[in-house]
């Protein structure tokens, strides 16, 4: 077997990639993603015959931290495959903390529904950190509020919440075919906990059904007790689970 470390991942690389992040969320029965974009370190293993084994991703997210994220093709497991890979990933991370004078926090992205990535969090000692919640709600016929807050949908995907003439909040969407990403909603501080918030999405839904609009979902932590409460107030569900643990 031979490995490799870059920076850069060849076209041939990253469809090798792509059918083992298949192999492994069709086989665990989960929808993780593997960062093919810049920002990422690669560690990668190669069969001798040259098709990829496994591969793990040290991506700077934050200025003090990298996400890990690693797969292996489920007949490859147990073989010591991620031992090899994070293994190298953490000498190659040891000698960029020495020359930089920095530390990063090392956190794992899974599904807390794959079995054999818990055990293997377990066996090197991984704490549990947070969890982002992707949530969906189905747009249909909605019923409006009987005051409904005023919005304006800017050209960039800023849909901005008024009253009275007045700006109370604001969101983005990021719209799809037949579907939306909602994300950084945000009511200002003076018309917080006033139920403001809910007005805004219900005020939001049926707009967004007038253009087409069936799905519409977001991303949540799990810290963020309020934004998750007000969203499964509104009808969304939580439809996947992201689990962050922390080495």
């Amino acid at each position: 077997m031979k490995t490799k470390q870059t920076w850069t991942l060849s076209e041939e690389e990253k469809i090798q990639i792509r059918s083992v992040v298949t192999s492994c969320c069709g086989h665990d029965s989960t929808r993780l993603s593997y960062p093919l974009e810049e920002g990422a370190r690669h560690f990668l293993l190669f069969d001798d015959d040259g098709s990829l084994i496994s591969a793990l991703s040290l991506f700077f997210s934050w200025e003090d931290c990298c996400e890990c994220t690693a797969f292996t093709l489920p007949e490859k497991r147990g073989q010591g495959c991620f031992s090899q890979l994070f293994d190298l990933a953490l000498s190659w991370l040891e000698e960029k903390e020495e020359k930089e004078d920095a530390g990063y926090d090392l956190l794992f992205v899974t599904s807390p529904g794959c079995r054999e990535t818990m055990n293997v969090l377990n066996a090197i000692g991984a704490e549990y950190d947070y969890s982002e919640y992707m949530m969906e709600r189905a747009i249909k016929k909605e019923t409006e509020p009987e005051d409904p807050i005023h919005l304006e949908f800017q050209e960039d995907g800023l849909c901005l919440g008024l009253l009275n003439h007045q700006l109370i909040g604001s969101c983005r969407l990021d719209y799809g075919c037949g579907s939306a990403c909602l994300y950084e909603m945000e009511i200002k501080e003076p018309f917080r906990n006033q139920g403001l918030g809910t007005r805004f999405l219900w005020s939001l839904f049926p707009r967004l059904m007038e253009n087409g609009i069936l799905i519409l979902r977001l991303q949540v932590t799990s810290a963020n007790k309020a934004a998750l409460s007000l969203y499964k107030k509104t009808g969304f569900h939580i439809c996947e689970t992201l689990s962050y643990y922390l080495y």
